[in-house]
C-alpha cells in the first residue's frame, strides 16, 4: 500500500462518521487554543508590566540614611518599612556630602541628585499679585515614589538649576490663583514670594523668579535643593543642617539596569536604605512565573478531554468495523 492509498483510507473512514470527527476536531482545536491563548495573555500582560516599570526608570536608584529599626528616612520617619506617628527617627547613618562627592566619582552612576525634604509642619504660602494661596515646597528633578509619571513642562523649564533663587510652579497652585493656562508663559521671569510660618510664631520670607511650570495637578512649588536647605536651616535655627541631619535623600541615575544593580549593592554595603524598582520587577517577574505555571496546568485539562475524545473516537471506530478488519 503506497502512501497515497493509506491517506485515501484514512480520509474517507474520517468521513464515514462526519458529525463524531467534526466534534473530536474541535475538542482538539479548543485544547490547544486553550493553551495557547492563555500563556499568550500571561505573557502579553508581563511585557507590558515590564515595559511600563522601564518607563518608571528602571536605572534610578534612591538612597535615604539609615535610621533607629531600619524605617529608612522619608515619611516622617516611617520610610517604606512603617508609619511612626511621633516624627522623624534618630538616624544612625547620614548621607554627607563628602558621601555625595564621592558617588560622583563611580563610573555606574551618571547623575547623583541629593535631595533635601522641607519639614510638613512648616505652614507654607505663595503670595502673587495680592494673592496669598497655601502651597507645597517640593523638587521637580525627582518623581515621588516610584510609580509617580514625570510631569510635563506647560512653559518654561522644569529643570531647576543648582543655584538658589528659581522656582517652578505647578498647574495646581495657577489654578488656585485664577492664572490661565494661555497666561503660564507671561509668568516667566516675574518674582514670586514664598511665605515662611512656624507654630511657635516666627515667620520668614524668600523671593523667586519663576523659570517654568509643570503639569502636576497638586498646590505646589519646586525649589532648587540650596533654596530647601536655607528653608530647613531656618526651621531647625541650624546653620548647618547639613553637618547634624545629612541629606534626607539621594537619587543616583544609572545608564542601565545591570549598572543600576551595581550601585545597589554598593549602597548597601555602607549601610544605607536602598530603593530600587529593579526588585519590585523581579519579584513580578517570579509572581508570573507562578500564574503561567497554574494557567498551563489548568489549560493542559482542556487538552487532555480532547485526547480522550480522539482514543474514544478510535476506540469505536474499531469496535464498529471489527469484523471487517
Amino acid at each position: 500500500m503506497t502512501f497515497n492509498d493509506k491517506v485515501s483510507t484514512a480520509w474517507s473512514n474520517l468521513g464515514r462518521r462526519k458529525v463524531r470527527t467534526v466534534l473530536t476536531s474541535i475538542g482538539i482545536i479548543v485544547g490547544i487554543m486553550t493553551i495557547v491563548t492563555m500563556i499568550s495573555l500571561v505573557n502579553g500582560v508581563q511585557m507590558q508590566v515590564r515595559t511600563q516599570f522601564e518607563k518608571l526608570g528602571l536605572d534610578r536608584v534612591v538612597v535615604r540614611p539609615k535610621t533607629e529599626g531600619g524605617l529608612g528616612g522619608s515619611m516622617g520617619g516611617g520610610g517604606m518599612g512603617g508609619f511612626n506617628p511621633f516624627g522623624f527617627g534618630e538616624r544612625t547613618k547620614l548621607i554627607t556630602p563628602a558621601d555625595v562627592a564621592r558617588w560622583k566619582t563611580w563610573p555606574e552612576a551618571q547623575k547623583v541628585i541629593p535631595e533635601i525634604e522641607v519639614p510638613w509642619s512648616i505652614i507654607t504660602k505663595l503670595r502673587w499679585k495680592g494673592q496669598t494661596k497655601p502651597v507645597r515646597i517640593t523638587s521637580s528633578t525627582i518623581r515621588r515614589g516610584f510609580f509617580a509619571e514625570p510631569p510635563a513642562k506647560l512653559a518654561g523649564t522644569i529643570e531647576l538649576p543648582e543655584e538658589s533663587g528659581s522656582i517652578v510652579l505647578t498647574r495646581g497652585i495657577l489654578k488656585n490663583l485664577t492664572v490661565a493656562p494661555a497666561q503660564y508663559a507671561s509668568l516667566l521671569g516675574q518674582t514670586i514670594e514664598i511665605l515662611l510660618e512656624a507654630p511657635r510664631g516666627e515667620k520668614q520670607s524668600y523671593r523667586f523668579r519663576v523659570i517654568g511650570v509643570s503639569s502636576e495637578d497638586t498646590p505646589s512649588a519646586q525649589l532648587s535643593t540650596l533654596d530647601r536647605l536655607a528653608i530647613k536651616s531656618w526651621w531647625y535655627d541650624e546653620p548647618n543642617v547639613l553637618k547634624s541631619e545629612g541629606y534626607d535623600a539621594v537619587t543616583l541615575r544609572a545608564a542601565d539596569v545591570t549598572q543600576a544593580k551595581v550601585l545597589v549593592g554598593r549602597l548597601r554595603r555602607e549601610k544605607l536604605e536602598v530603593q530600587s524598582i529593579d526588585a519590585i520587577l523581579e519579584a513580578a517577574n517570579r509572581i508570573f512565573t507562578v500564574i503561567t505555571a497554574m494557567l498551563a496546568m489548568v489549560s493542559s485539562v482542556a487538552l487532555l478531554v480532547a485526547c480522550i475524545g480522539i482514543v474514544n473516537t478510535m476506540i469505536m471506530s474499531i469496535y464498529e468495523r471489527t469484523r471487517e478488519i
